[in-house]
């Protein structure tokens, strides 16, 4: 399994610590969830890194090259997480296939936006400079680029807000202030205005 880090649009140069930071990451999460001590079977980078190569990948020496590559051994990638929740997974999975699917439009930019949406709006961290910041444009070029694809930021932003709501209101664990946080409602009342119409035996109805 090879992995390579790049901005929205390939000409932006990707700065070491966006890299650096994004390949640790990954790693992590990997070692994490597993248990395990993953070592890749490859790394290289434009930049050098000296001792973390080592210290943190468990590799000897840099490989600095033009673009950027991380790489596993898939016999590591097929061990388990050890908070698996295959129940869980099987709920949602067909939801994540439906989005991807409307990902892989013609819509590039405004598919970018939505994804880092999906994951900015429960941390609370989505303005437009927030999103902005997370694609490495600036907010001007973010509105531009919208615009471009017929649609306006505070659109995409009111539907990710519904769809990360449909997703939250089937668990029953989870309280109207819970869900009213998740989706980026610092009020419970404010949600339950902006989604009058979404209750957990109608949500179906949702635009």
């Amino acid at each position: 399994m090879q992995i390579e880090i790049s901005f929205v649009y390939p000409q932006q140069e990707l700065p070491r610590f966006s890299i650096l930071n994004e390949q640790l990451l990954i790693l992590s999460v990997l070692r994490t969830g597993s248990g395990k001590r993953i070592t890749p079977t490859l790394l290289t980078g434009p930049y050098a890194y000296g001792r973390l190569v080592e210290n943190q990948f468990g590799l000897h020496g840099d490989q600095v090259t033009h673009g950027n590559q991380l790489a596993f051994n898939a016999a590591d990638l097929s061990a388990p997480f050890q908070t698996q929740n295959n129940v869980m997974w099987q709920y949602l999975e067909p939801e994540f296939n439906r989005q991807l699917g409307e990902m892989n439009s013609q819509q590039q930019f405004t598919n970018e936006v939505k994804k880092t949406l999906f994951k900015a709006i429960p941390s609370g961290q989505f303005t437009t400079q927030d999103v902005a910041q997370t694609l490495g444009v600036s907010q001007r070029t973010l509105q531009r680029n919208l615009s471009a694809e017929n649609t306006t930021f505070k659109q995409q932003v009111q539907t990710v807000q519904k769809l990360l709501a449909i997703n939250y209101l089937h668990d029953a664990t989870l309280t109207t202030t819970d869900i009213a946080y998740l989706v980026g409602y610092v009020e419970p009342s404010s949600f339950s205005r902006a989604f009058k119409k979404m209750d957990r035996n109608n949500v179906a109805n949702l635009p």
